[in-house]
């Protein structure tokens, strides 16, 4: 029994070779799917800014108009007020060409505004495009490398996968459903685990005193009844 525990060893030491991989393989998709969602980002955003400068050249423009007629409605007040004889019409007159000069400045500070905010927005364009080139540029060089790495892994995995099958031929066919089963079932890669102080080295939940004495007689492969993974003896 010793002779199989040693090879199912050697079959989780496989196995955790080959999650190492995936998980290296997937930490790389991470950092390319970073990127892809990045640009992705910044491509909304420019298509907003984009559209925001159409908004703003709008509402300048009726801004610019609101002004002209209000301008328009000044000069036409100035000319009317010198051919007011009636003192009454003279002051109803100033007052109106008060609040109209004060719209007036009102309308003439809200277009700055708007010109300024477009201008600030019309030099994102160009920043944001640049920096879409780049991160397009980083994502086809990191796909490049991760074609690279694939093919690198490749036959790592396959090796590693021809020496896990060779040493599970090794063992007894009964133990051999047994370990393909958790194979099967444990999607770490992590199908055994050392028995320490009586408990179980995975879950840490305490192992029964009959299963325990079982076990100690190295005679059959016995499962955590907790967690699932094999148990194998601290002294091995």
């Amino acid at each position: 029994m010793n002779e199989s525990y040693l090879v199912i060893k050697e079959i989780q030491s496989r196995l955790l070779v080959k999650e190492d991989v995936r998980k290296e393989l997937l930490a790389f998709e991470s950092r390319i799917n970073y990127q892809r969602n990045l640009a992705t980002s910044k491509h909304d955003e420019c298509q907003n800014t984009l559209k925001e400068i159409d908004n703003t050249k709008s509402a300048t423009l009726n801004l610019e108009k609101k002004l002209k007629e209000v301008a328009d409605h000044i000069e036409k007040q100035n000319v009317d007020h010198y051919q007011l004889k009636n003192a009454s019409d003279m002051e109803k007159s100033v007052t109106q060409l008060e609040v109209l000069k004060k719209q007036k400045s009102t309308l003439e500070a809200e277009v700055f505004t708007a010109w300024e905010n477009l201008e600030n927005l019309q030099e994102a364009v160009p920043k944001l495009k640049t920096f879409i080139n780049g991160i397009n540029e980083t994502i086809r060089e990191l796909e490049k490398e991760y074609e690279t790495l694939k093919g690198q892994k490749k036959s790592e995995v396959e090796l590693n996968q021809e020496l896990m099958l060779n040493a599970l031929s090794l063992l007894p066919q009964s133990q051999q459903s047994t370990i393909k089963s958790l194979i099967h079932n444990q999607s770490s890669g992590k199908i055994l685990t050392t028995v320490t102080n009586k408990q179980c080295g995975n879950c840490h939940m305490l192992i029964q005193p009959s299963v325990f004495q079982e076990l100690d007689k190295l005679k059959s492969l016995i499962k955590c009844q907790t967690c699932g993974l094999l148990l194998i003896p601290g002294s091995l």
